[in-house]
Formats: C-alpha cells, structure tokens, sequence
C-alpha cells in the first residue's frame, strides 16, 4: 500500500515505513492499536483500523485477588484467658506425667528384679536401673509439687481478679494469702474455693450469662484439703483433691473467661 507515518506517545512523526515494517511494529507493541497512522496521501487513522494487522495480547496491569488461608492474630500472652488456659494446662499435664510415673516406676523395677536377677542374674545392673528410676521418680515428686502449687494458686488469683470489686467477697491477694496461714486456711479454703464459684455465679447472673461455675465441686475440694493434712489419709484425700481440682479448674475457667469478655464487650452477646 506504499509508505506509511505513525506518531508515537509524544504526538511526534515517525517515518516513512513500509508494510513489513508496519507489521513487525504493531507486532512488537511500538504501534498500538490507538496509533494514529497517515498515508502518503494525507488519510489518518487508527491502526486497529487496518486490516490484518495484529498486535500483541494486553497483560492486565492490575493483580487478581489471591485466596489465601487466613492467618489468627497471635496468642495475647499478657491476656486472662491465655493465662487461665496455661495455668489449667501446666497443672493437668503435671497431674498425668505424676500419676503415670507413680504407675511406671514399681512397674519398671519389677520387671528388672524378674527378668535381671532371677532369669539372667544380672545384679548389679538391676541394682542400677533400680537406682535410676527411685531417684528420677523421687526428683520428680519433689518438684512437681512445687509446680502443681504456683500453678493451682495462680489460677485462683486470676479468676478473683476478673470478679468486679462490687460482686467478691474478697481481693485476690487476700484470696491466695490468707491460705498460707495455719489452722485459718482450713476455714479460709471455703472461702477461697467455694466462695469463688459462687461469686462467679453471681457475676455471670448479673450479665445474664447462662454458663455457671460448679459450687459443689467448691465444696467438696475444701473438704477434702481439710483431710489431706493428715498422716496416711493424705495419701487417699490428696490423691482425691488433685482429681477433683482438675475438673474443678476447667469448669472455673470456662465460666471465667466467659465473665471476662463479658466485662470487655458489655454490649455484646456472648
């Protein structure tokens, strides 16, 4: 068709160009189809307008939306559900691990006494693993107390601390305290234990809250801590209380938790 001029992004004149050059242009994205094009004669056009020409496929500049999985925000560790959670699992798994290894170790030294002494007669190393397993599981009674006890009294004072002020019969430090006094704390466990579900009911009432702590199992851990005092019956009663105390911090949490987004959404039904 002869020569041809094309003006480029700055409204400037290029050419002359022939049709193979047009081709190879629109082709490779210099010419567009919105170019203007001119003939010799003078004739302007766009260059989509130009029969079997072919440009390039347009790639969409913007990004599809991508589905992607959404991440939860992290654990608030400085929160009183987190808390709560970690004190009541600390102390379930340190109650599983004590009875499992009170199980295991008369277990393990009797089977080294059958099967090391009187089938191989291997004493000394009977006498070894003997060792080994009384001292682990002496270590382990040792410590765990210490860790059942900052867990179980970290737990009560967290749960007296999300009870309004109006609502508690008592502060949480006088709550956690005053069970450390001799003698008092008999009395004081009742008030510390059972007087906690209580006021948690009565919180939970007063935001019309259908969940509700178990008084009952208050009850029965203050008097069953009344009798783990005593020699031999503490072996019974302590063993009882710590299986009650299970049951009893996952029932409290529950209806604390509760309680707490209650106090932070007022507004908001649970």
């Amino acid at each position: 068709m002869g020569n041809w001029y094309y003006y480029d992004g700055n409204e400037q004149r290029r050419g002359p160009i022939n049709d193979a050059q047009l081709t190879s242009l629109a082709a490779r994205g210099i010419i567009l189809q919105e170019t203007i094009l001119e003939t010799e004669t003078g004739q302007r056009g766009k260059a989509k307008q130009v029969p079997g020409l072919q440009f390039p496929v347009a790639v969409p500049t913007e990004k599809l939306p991508q589905l992607e999985t959404p991440v939860p925000p992290p654990a608030d560790r400085s929160s009183i559900s987190y808390l709560l959670n970690r004190c009541y699992n600390i102390y379930k798994y340190c109650c599983i691990i004590a009875f499992a290894a009170t199980i295991l170790a008369p277990v393990t030294c009797f089977l080294t006494q059958y099967i090391l002494v009187h089938k191989l007669e291997l004493q000394s190393i009977a006498r070894i693993i003997h060792t080994l397993v009384i001292g682990s599981y002496g270590i382990l009674m040792v410590c765990f107390p210490f860790v059942l006890a900052l867990n179980w009294f970290s737990f009560l004072y967290l749960s007296w601390s999300i009870i309004p002020e109006e609502t508690a019969r008592t502060t949480p430090n006088k709550a956690v305290g005053y069970c450390f006094i001799p003698f008092f704390s008999f009395y004081w466990n009742f008030t510390a234990i059972q007087g906690l579900a209580e006021d948690l009911n009565k919180s939970l009432a007063d935001k019309g809250l259908e969940v509700r702590a178990r008084e009952g199992l208050g009850t029965t851990i203050s008097v069953l801590l009344c009798w783990a005092v005593f020699p031999y019956l503490n072996i019974i009663f302590g063993i009882t209380t710590v299986l009650f105390s299970i049951s009893y911090m996952k029932n409290v949490k529950e209806a604390a938790i509760q309680l707490a987004k209650a106090r932070l959404n007022p507004d908001k039904k649970l």
